[in-house]
């Protein structure tokens, strides 16, 4: 029996081997082969060191070759998606270092929008069209470019070359043109308010009914320019050149245009109502008809000028030269003429109620038929004037002088205080 069970003990060892065989079979069958991954996985290939540096990762996880890498190392974009760069002439020109250089070119209906075109050299260019909102032009050569419906507002222009640009329908509206030269320009009808033309070139320019109102024209050339029935309400003429412009019909309402020559201008009907003319030169004149109500005359030269009609209510006339002037039927209701030489003046039918004369020169001045009702007279002098048929109801004629004056027929004069009264 025991002899039975010895034999026996091989036999429990190998079956207990089998069994374990058996167990560890099952276990490694739940995968795929001996390569000890797990099941659906891909086996891994093993790459050479010189595979694994041509190897980089993305930042998505996936793996990409060199070939797949731009110059600097990162994933390539797809070609479609890569902007290309605009090399045509446009591009060419815009990257130009400055100052740039585009004569004779077609810009025609580019956005230039705020760019530095300074100094350019733009002569001839067809610009028509085109938006060079706040632009920098200064100093930039356009002559005889096309600048047709352009929009150059708030542009600057200051000393830019336009003469002989085409300039139909443009939008110069805020543009900065000072010492521009715009000499001969066609800017007839054009809205140029509140623009800077200080110092611009438009001699024998046409500004014909343009809307200048509130335009800085410090020491502008308008030598020769066409400013009939042109709107230059507000607008600063101080020291501008004239010289043999055509200011007919022009409306200078509120306008300075101190230290401007005038002399010889026709204003006949010209509106210069509180205009700033003090030491204009105004001397022969024709301001026929001219509104001058409210207009600051002082220290100006008004010798020989015509002023029949003219409104000159409440303006300031003191110090200023009417010797010889022509002022019949004028209205200087309240005006200021203190210390004026009015020295052979005609002043028949003059309305003067209200103004003051003080020291004032009336030697020689005809006063026929004049209204000086409540005028100021102290210490003026009236000597050899022609007073006949004037009306003096309460004029001050104090200390006046009427050596050799015509007293004929004046009404309501009190000369108690007067000197050298004729006939007393």
């Amino acid at each position: 029996m025991n002899r039975h069970l010895s034999s026996l003990a091989p036999v429990k060892s190998s079956a207990k081997f089998f069994v374990i065989l058996a167990i560890l079979v099952s276990i490694i069958g739940c995968g795929d082969g001996l390569t000890g991954q797990a099941g659906g996985e891909e086996p891994v290939t093993v790459t050479s060191s010189k595979d694994l540096d041509n190897v980089s990762e993305k930042t998505t996880g996936d793996l990409v070759t060199d070939k797949e890498l731009d110059v600097d190392g990162k994933p390539r974009q797809n070609t479609e998606d890569v902007p290309k760069l605009d090399t045509g002439p446009i591009a060419q020109f815009l990257n130009q270092p400055s100052p740039k250089s585009c004569p004779e070119c077609d810009l025609q209906g580019v956005d230039l929008t705020e760019a530095d075109l300074t100094e350019a050299d733009l002569a001839g260019a067809d610009l028509a069209d085109a938006d060079l909102t706040r632009a920098d032009l200064t100093r930039a050569n356009l002559a005889e470019s096309d600048l047709s419906r352009a929009n150059l507002g708030g542009a600057s222009m200051a000393d830019a070359d336009l003469r002989g640009a085409k300039l139909d329908s443009v939008d110069l509206s805020g543009a900065d043109l000072e010492g521009a030269n715009l000499r001969g320009a066609n800017l007839s009808g054009f809205k140029l308010s509140d623009i800077n033309l200080g110092r611009a070139n438009l001699a024998g320019s046409d500004l014909s009914r343009a809307d200048l109102g509130g335009a800085r024209m410090l020491d502008a050339d308008l030598v020769g320019a066409d400013l009939t029935e042109a709107n230059l309400t507000d607008a600063d003429l101080t020291d501008a050149d004239l010289t043999d412009a055509d200011l007919t019909g022009a409306d200078l309402t509120r306008a300075n245009l101190s230290g401007v020559d005038l002399s010889g201008f026709d204003l006949r009907g010209a509106n210069l109502a509180g205009s700033d003319l003090r030491g204009g030169n105004l001397a022969e004149a024709n301001l026929t008809g001219a509104n001058l109500s409210g207009a600051n005359l002082t220290g100006a030269n008004l010798t020989r000028a015509d002023l029949r009609s003219a409104d000159l209510a409440g303006s300031d006339l003191s110090g200023a030269n009417l010797s010889n002037a022509n002022l019949n039927d004028a209205n200087l209701i309240g005006s200021n003429l203190e210390g004026a030489s009015l020295t052979e003046a005609d002043l028949t039918r003059a309305s003067l109620s209200n103004a003051n004369l003080d020291n004032a020169s009336l030697t020689g001045a005809d006063l026929t038929e004049a209204d000086l009702r409540e005028v100021s007279l102290y210490y003026a002098e009236l000597r050899s004037a022609d007073l006949t048929g004037a009306d003096l109801t309460g004029a001050d004629l104090r200390w006046v002088d009427l050596t050799g004056a015509d007293l004929t027929g004046v009404l309501g004069a009190d000369y108690s205080g007067a000197k050298n009264v004729p006939g007393k």
